[in-house]
Parts: structure tokens; sequence; C-alpha cells
């Protein structure tokens, strides 16, 4: 019995040593693929994004041509008001809504429209961003519940009858598209009064903080926008789909009906054959449990001088 286990004990030693072998190479191969795979994850969602930024971007700088100007002096003015503290991408988005809807603004009035976020978001202890979404937003619509909040003040008829008198008409002619216009103007000349009325405070610890996260987000952006307008990565991607529409098709409907095909056959085989394995493999453990057994019964009856012979043998 004890030279069995001996035996029994280096088999295990080369079985433990065989799959150890194969064991690291397995995790090799899936370090190896887990790293491709978080590249090409790592790329894609970079490229993702890129796509988005410059979607907005584009946007952003055809409005800005139509309003008379350029994206980059709008952004740059808006930058300046802000004092970067606030990510261009959301810079963009926010002014965007307010040029789709005609509002006309040029580089001086983006700088007022900045400092004037900036003011709003320390007095309501937000920040820039939430000020100009409240700006953008009243310049859209012509609401000005959000402008009195803040303390910047309306003479919503005042305005209408100067806007009026400026294109030799009375308050009365004007139509809703001149009443917002009027609206309009008359905000943003309240929005240099109130600035004026402010001065330009210094930055605190918080808008530092703002200031070194928008740097790096913004740097980030542009490598996103890099990614997303390489044509390398463009060229990987088409070679990519090029290959799977030659062997599965152009429809994605083909690609997924080939994959359910796959995936049923081979539930088809586990379902036919699986049970087959088990048993074989219940039948191989039950004959080995046989042997195994008799192998210990008939070594229970060698003699003890010929079980030391055989031991002094195992361990030579």
């Amino acid at each position: 019995s004890d030279n069995l286990t001996l035996i029994s004990a280096r088999v295990k030693k080369f079985a433990d040593n065989f799959d150890g072998a194969f064991g690291a190479a397995a995790i090799a191969v899936g370090v190896v693929t887990a790293a491709v795979a978080g590249a090409v994850v790592s790329i894609t969602a970079l490229g993702e994004k890129g796509s988005t930024i410059l979607g907005v971007e584009d946007a952003f700088n055809r409005l800005a041509i139509a309003a008379g100007s350029t994206g980059d002096a709008l952004l740059g003015g808006l930058n300046e008001g802000v004092k970067d503290t606030v990510d261009s991408m959301v810079l963009m988005q926010s002014v965007n809504k307010a040029l789709t809807a005609g509002v006309k603004l040029t580089a001086a009035d983006m700088k007022v429209l900045g400092e004037t976020a900036r003011a709003m978001g320390k007095a309501t202890g937000t920040d820039a961003a939430d000020g100009l979404n409240t700006l953008t937003s009243a310049l859209t619509t012509g609401q000005t519940r959000g402008l009195r909040m803040a303390g910047i003040l309306i003479d919503v008829e005042k305005a209408e009858d100067k806007f009026a008198a400026s294109l030799g008409r009375t308050r009365d002619q004007l139509n809703d598209a001149g009443k917002l216009e009027a609206k309009r103007i008359a905000m943003l000349e309240a929005m240099r009064a109130k600035v004026q009325l402010l001065g330009v405070s210094e930055l605190d610890f918080k808008e530092r903080v703002q200031q070194s996260a928008v740097a790096i987000g913004n740097w980030t952006d542009n490598l996103a926008k890099a990614v997303a307008s390489s044509p390398n990565v463009l060229r990987a991607y088409d070679a990519i789909s090029n290959a799977i529409q030659k062997t599965f098709g152009a429809s994605s409907q083909t690609l997924l009906e080939t994959i359910v095909k796959w995936v049923n056959k081979f539930a088809d085989v586990v379902a036919k054959y699986g049970p087959i394995a088990i048993r074989i493999l219940g039948d191989i453990k039950d004959g080995i449990v046989k042997v195994w057994t008799s192998v210990q019964a008939a070594w229970d009856l060698v003699p003890a001088r010929f079980k030391n012979i055989a031991k002094e043998a195992a361990l030579a």
C-alpha cells in the first residue's frame, strides 16, 4: 500500500507539471488576448467619442460662419470669458442651441456671455457651465425668468420700443420674431451692464482645479478627434468590415443568422452526444475503481518480504 502511494505521488507530480506547462501557456495566451482586446476597445471608445466631438465642432463652425464669424473666434471669446474653466465640448454644445435658434453673436458677445455665466455660477454656488446653460436658454426662448433670478433685469416693453424704433416702426407692429430679437438685444446689453458693475473677479481655488481638469479633458478630446479622423484607423475598420461582409455577406442579419446557426449546431451536438459521453466517462470511472480495488486486494496478499523488495526497487 505504501509503494502504491509512492507511485501514485510520482504520477500525480508528473501530471501537475504537465498541466502547469499548459496552464502557463494558456495564461500567456490569455494575457496577450486581453491586451489586444483592451487596445481595440480603447481605440474604439476614443474613436466614437472623437466622432461625436467632430460632429458638434463641425456644427459649431458652420453656425459661427452663418452668424458672420468663425468657430475659433467665438470659442476663443467664450473661453476668455469663462477663464478656461469649462470644457470646449460643453461650451460648443451649449452655444449651438442659441446659434441654431438664430441668435447672432460676435466674439465680443461670447466673452460677455462667458463672463456673465461665470459670475452667475459663483453667485448661485454652481459653476460657469450651469450659468451658460441658463443664459443660452434665455437667448433661445426669450424667457427672462432665469435671468431675473440671477439679478439680470429686462424691461421688455422698453426693449421692444427701442428695437421697433431702430426699424422705423412702433412696438405693436413687431411680429413674434421681432419681439424675440428685441429681448435678445436687451439681454446682451443687460449682461454687459452686469459684468461692468461686478467687474472680473479673481480665480478662486475651485476654478483653478476646474482649469486643470478642463486642460486634461480638452487634451483627451483632441486625442479622440485625432483617432476618429485617422486614415490608418479608418482603413483598419474598413478592412475588418470588408472581411466580415466578404465572409458572411453584406447584411448584418446574415452574420446574425450564421452565428445563430453555429450556436444551434453546437447545442444539437451537445444534446445528442453529451449524455453518451457522460455515460462513457461514468463507465470508465467505474472500471478504474474496480481495477484499483482489485489491485489493492492483490497487493494485500503479497508477502511482506516481497513488498519490501518492491519498495526498495521503487526508491532506487
